[in-house]
């Protein structure tokens, strides 16, 4: 038995509004169960057309979309019509349409047009693979509507957002000015949000590097980490004074030497792939040796790292040394009687002792053992 949400899904949301595909849906549907369709379908004026009282659809169609001078598209969805104008209807170019037919030999189509078909009873997209497709957006933003009212108002929201994106192109062709109207929608969204200025305005946007932060994005990163668990924070910001005493730029203004104006320059300069390897391990070492972590503050890091976009691999390699370190322990503990067990600390460290002549490098390697060996002691 249909119903009034059967089309309320995250699939229909991704085609007809992400990518802006046409549609066809096929046995016949009653209009009213099409009619939420309409919150996926913002930036359009919608008309409903009945096959069955019009016998020259597709020339009607065709020159509506030649002489229109509406500042929205049309988006017709269309009831009752039968294979032959469906053949028509997919021909015209620069139609946005919903196709709703009883006409089961739709199928035959399938290799001779981009309009997605879907069967309503095997409830499956004949033409159109969603297993390697994101659809966390989509899921997200239906989920946090408590009616079609307010997921209408979410997608508004993003069509918004949109138009700006899209006047900013316009304005200076520069993928770098959006970024502050992009830092709207979370970074791992971004690209879903240029998916629908490209299909919506039928435009080409340049390449898009998510790790090219503006100063807005790297300061809520930064308020991120302070405002998730204030200990970790405060690790993070006596690591970068240190880093700051060993960093050698003239650049840097005065301005920049506040914590959170460097890790700005850092991100926006130095840091723009990623944060380096051997600080995110010396705030690890200094996160499990001076805090005596609990699993909260574990799972706090492990989220910080992702909001700062530090790969899963990286962060899986962070968390793994200290199972590593912990298995070793554990077994010197148990086998420590064994006179065949050979435990050295100098297996775990970095036998290569950095020169007293260089002195800076020389107190980090010391500042950095003594990290280690605080660790180890906490995990035993």
């Amino acid at each position: 038995m249909d119903t009034t949400y059967d089309f309320v899904s995250p699939e229909f949301f991704h085609i007809l509004f992400f990518k802006q595909h046409n549609l066809i849906i096929y046995p016949y549907v009653d209009l009213k169960h099409l009619i939420p369709l309409e919150s996926f379908l913002v930036g359009y004026n919608l008309e409903y057309l009945d096959g069955t009282a019009l016998y020259n659809l597709s020339e009607i169609i065709e020159y509506s979309s030649i002489s229109s001078h509406n500042q929205n598209p049309t988006f017709y969805i269309i009831t009752n019509v039968n294979g032959e104008e469906i053949k028509n209807l997919v021909g015209i170019k620069n139609i946005h349409c919903i196709i709703n037919t009883k006409d089961i030999i739709i199928e035959d189509l399938i290799p001779n047009t981009n309009f997605i078909i879907y069967n309503k009873k095997k409830k499956s997209f004949l033409n159109y693979d969603f297993d390697k497709i994101d659809l966390s957006f989509e899921i997200q933003i239906i989920q946090n509507s408590a009616s079609l009212e307010f997921l209408f108002d979410e997608v508004q929201s993003i069509k918004n957002l949109g138009n700006k994106i899209y006047l900013e192109l316009n304005r200076t062709g520069k993928i770098e000015k959006i970024h502050d109207h992009l830092s709207e929608v979370d970074s791992k969204h971004h690209n879903k949000i240029l998916d629908f200025v490209s299909n919506y305005y039928n435009v080409v946007i340049p390449v898009y590097n998510p790790k090219l932060s503006t100063t807005s994005e790297i300061m809520k990163q930064y308020k991120k980490i302070q405002m998730t668990n204030p200990k970790i924070f405060s690790i993070f910001r006596n690591l970068l004074q240190d880093y700051k005493k060993n960093f050698d730029d003239k650049n840097l203004s005065n301005e920049q030497l506040f914590p959170e104006k460097f890790f700005v320059y850092l991100k926006k300069h130095h840091w723009r792939d990623n944060i380096p390897r051997s600080f995110l391990r010396d705030w690890y070492y200094r996160f499990v040796g001076q805090m005596n972590p609990i699993e909260q503050d574990y799972s706090d890091f492990k989220w910080i790292l992702t909001t700062l976009n530090i790969p899963e691999s990286e962060i899986n390699i962070l968390f793994n040394e200290k199972l590593l370190i912990k298995n070793k322990t554990a077994s010197h503990k148990i086998d420590k009687d064994n006179p065949s067990f050979d435990f050295n600390l100098n297996d775990h460290f970095n036998k290569e002792i950095p020169s007293i002549n260089n002195i800076d490098e020389f107190e980090e390697w010391i500042i950095k053992k003594l990290d280690e060996i605080d660790l180890l002691l906490d995990t035993k």
